[in-house]
């Protein structure tokens, strides 16, 4: 397993491009920083990424990949099955790329880290990402420091990490975001919630299964040793008239 530091794109482009193209197994890991490889190679990078299946690091902040750049990736995440990391901070990103970025990750199951850090995608762009979080159950890291997202986003992103189970960090600092939205967020960001959010995504499975089943209720609620969880359970039962008339006749 190999990383690769690029120094210089404009040469060493054609041999990496084939290494990827031919799923050379001891290529893992591409970083390139500062190569100003612009749109065209993004493309160029992004359709062997549709058929390579053995990279699972992409490192390229500082590249001037812009809105246009970003898509030809974003396209690339929507059949890619190995990338885990993906790094594209300061490239001159707005609303549009995390726009196409947001798309990808509602069907991209593989990518964990996206640092998409000091580009400006604003409050829309953190919206649409927001949406996605609600939707990818993979992506476990999100870097977007100083990004000029503004209050309204960070509360699209809190709504979205109220129903993500398996979020873990959001780093976004130098967004001009309240305090008290600071706190919300790390709160919703805690273990604690997050285990909470884990648990409630288990119970709307054993939910459907109860109101199939209603007697195994019981056994759920005797075999649950977090009381949140149990709290959970009885709330959504009260609040199911029908699935009380289910359980009373069992």
């Amino acid at each position: 397993m190999t990383s690769i530091w690029i120094k210089n794109w404009n040469i060493e482009c054609n041999s990496i491009l084939q290494r990827l193209r031919e799923n050379d197994r001891t290529l893992t890991g591409l970083y390139m920083y500062r190569n100003n490889i612009g749109t065209q190679s993004a493309k160029d990078l992004a359709d062997v990424l549709k058929v390579n299946q053995t990279l699972t690091v992409l490192s390229m902040g500082r590249n001037n990949i812009g809105d246009q750049g970003v898509k030809y990736l974003a396209d690339a995440l929507k059949v890619n099955q190995t990338l885990t990391m993906l790094v594209i901070y300061n490239n001159h990103i707005g609303h549009r790329g995390a726009k196409n970025l947001a798309c990808a990750l509602k069907v991209n199951c593989t990518l964990e880290v996206l640092d998409i850090n000091n580009n400006n995608i604003g409050y829309q762009g953190a919206k649409d990402l927001a949406d996605a979080l609600k939707v990818n159950y993979t992506l476990k890291v999100l870097y977007m420091n100083d990004n000029n997202i503004g209050n309204q986003g960070a509360k699209d992103l809190a709504d979205a990490l109220r129903v993500n189970c398996t979020f873990e960090v959001l780093d976004m600092y130098c967004n001009n975001i309240g305090d008290d939205l600071k706190k919300e967020l790390k709160h919703l960001l805690s273990e604690e919630q997050r285990k909470l959010r884990k648990g409630r995504d288990k119970l709307n499975v054993t939910l459907r299964c109860c109101q199939k089943r209603p007697e195994c209720l019981l056994n759920c609620v005797e075999n649950c040793v977090n009381n949140d969880i149990i709290s959970l359970i009885l709330d959504e039962c009260n609040s199911d008239k029908k699935f009380l008339i289910k359980i009373g006749s069992s």
